[in-house]
Order: structure tokens, then sequence, then C-alpha cells
């Protein structure tokens, strides 16, 4: 949808291991890693049994857990899912093993095995604000928005200073049409100064909506020159271009976001409608034609 953007989380796990930026990090922005502070107190991080044997198992299960991450990060999510599972049959009930398995699996196309394991993450150990964002992520990619609102706002709960889940609150209440509850969350994300792309073009975009085209520009220009190889705020250029009638502009911006992201099918249908707008058939029909292909 033209108006849906990712959001991005506080603190994605060490490396952006979820295509969509939809996993977040530990409490404070800290990166929910095997023995970093975020994990403490939780699964094999915080076993730590006065027994020799017993601290020794639990080094090499953290070492393990370490080693399989690198392996995630790298891409080589089979190699890393067969190592998540082993790591499983020592310690069933990890939470930290079952949210980065979750992770995979959704990187991996099996979003009702990752969310499933999220679920049970966040059972062992409901206290953990990155659990819910990083569940809420992926409910929010299928549209179960209900479920997302309530994850994100158990997120917040636990934690009141996740941007990104004001963000994503915004970007909620955009898809259910809710322009007032998408204006609070968006100026909550905005108040606390992060000035992400996400929450500077989902606040454009309802800008846009209510018809506000120049706020809208600014915020997505601002969005563009902050993050300037961002397809969304250069798309979001375009559109606020093209509503003030101002084609040429539009056009540049909506090709600069399909050449930054060619899958990018938003600004890739914007742009073949401002070339029929200035009667560029051709243009729009290899667009077009773009699009059927890719969908």
């Amino acid at each position: 949808l033209p108006g849906l953007v990712p959001v991005r989380l506080q603190g994605c796990v060490s490396v952006e291991v979820c295509g969509e930026q939809w996993v977040a990090g530990g409490p404070e922005g800290q990166a929910d890693v095997p023995g970093g502070r975020a994990a403490a107190g939780h699964g094999i991080i915080a076993h730590s049994p006065a027994r020799p044997g017993a601290r020794a198992a639990s080094f090499r299960l953290r070492t393990m857990l370490q080693e399989i991450l690198e392996l995630h990060k790298q891409g080589k999510l089979a190699d890393a899912e067969s190592r998540y599972r082993e790591l499983l049959t020592f310690n069933p009930d990890d939470p930290e093993t079952l949210h980065l398995l979750g992770i995979l699996r959704r990187q991996q196309g099996d979003l009702r095995e990752a969310q499933q394991l999220l679920r049970r993450a966040i059972e062992l150990s409901p206290d953990r604000p990155n659990y819910y964002l990083t569940l809420a992520g992926m409910e929010l990619h299928a549209r179960q928005l209900e479920a997302a609102r309530a994850d994100f706002e158990t997120a917040l709960r636990l934690n009141p200073n996740l941007t990104g889940a004001y963000s994503a609150l915004g970007q909620i209440a955009l898809l259910q049409g809710d322009g007032a509850r998408a204006e609070e969350n968006f100026k909550r994300a905005l108040a606390s100064g992060d000035e992400r792309s996400d929450v500077l073009t989902g606040y454009g975009t309802l800008l846009l909506q209510r018809g506000a085209h120049d706020e809208a520009l600014r915020y997505y220009t601002r969005a563009a020159e902050k993050y300037p190889t961002d397809p969304v705020a250069q798309a979001g250029v375009g559109r606020a271009y093209a509503a003030k009638g101002m084609h040429a502009f539009a056009r540049q911006a909506l090709e600069n976001a399909v050449k930054l992201r060619p899958d990018y099918h938003p600004a890739r249908l914007a742009l073949a409608e401002m070339m029929i707008a200035q009667r560029d058939l051709g243009g729009a029909d290899a667009e077009l034609r773009v699009l059927l292909r890719d969908t």
C-alpha cells in the first residue's frame, strides 16, 4: 500500500537479519545478542550455576549461539536453522534461541512457524519488549492489524521509549482509517527527537491524505535529505509534488525511488500514473508491464 512503509524498530538485531527491518533489539535500544546486557537473566545466558561443570556447559551453549548468529547474519540461513534447532535439543526452553529461530523462519517465508516460535519465547520470557516488537512486526506484515497493535502496545507498556513502536502504531491507524490516532502516535514518535525515515514519511503520508500538500512535502523532503537512499522517502516526495501538480519534479523523485529499489511497486505504479499524466504512454506502458511481470 502506498502509505505503508517498513518500520525500523528500536535496535535491529545486530544487523538487519530480517529483510524489512521488523526485528527489534533489546531494551534501551541495545542489540539483543547473546551475552549482551539486554539478554541478562534469560535462558541459557542466565544460567550460571555454582558447579564448574555446569558453568562450562552454559558457556559452551552461549558460544554456540553466538556462532550461529554469525551464520545467520551472513545469510547462511539453512546452516543457521539446523544449528538453532540443534541447540534447542539441549535447551528447548531458551527464549533467545526461539526468538532468533523465529526471525530466521520469517526470512525463509514460514510466517506461521515464525509466529509460533515468537509466542513461545514470549510465554517463557514475557517481560522482553523486543520479543513483542518482533512478533508485532510479523503480524503487521501479514496485515493482522489488531494483533500487531496489541503487541506494539504491550511492548510500549514494558518500555515507553520505543520510537519505532509509536511509528508502527501510526501506520496501523493509517491503514484502519483512524487519522486522529495516527497523528497522536506519529507526534509521540516525533517528540522523541529521533527523526527516523519511517516517522517522517508516515506523518507525511497522513498530511498528504488530509490535503496538506506543502506540509507533507516538507516532511517527505526532510526524510529524503536525511536518508537519501530510502526509496520510500523519494516516493513520498514524488507523490507530494504530484498532488501539487508539479509533474516534472514528481517524476524525477519517483524515478529515483524506482532506481533505489526496483521492486518497490507503489513507487513504480505512481511513476506510471505520472507518465500517463504527462502523456508519456510508452513509458507508462513499460512500467506497468514490469508491474504485471513482477506481481
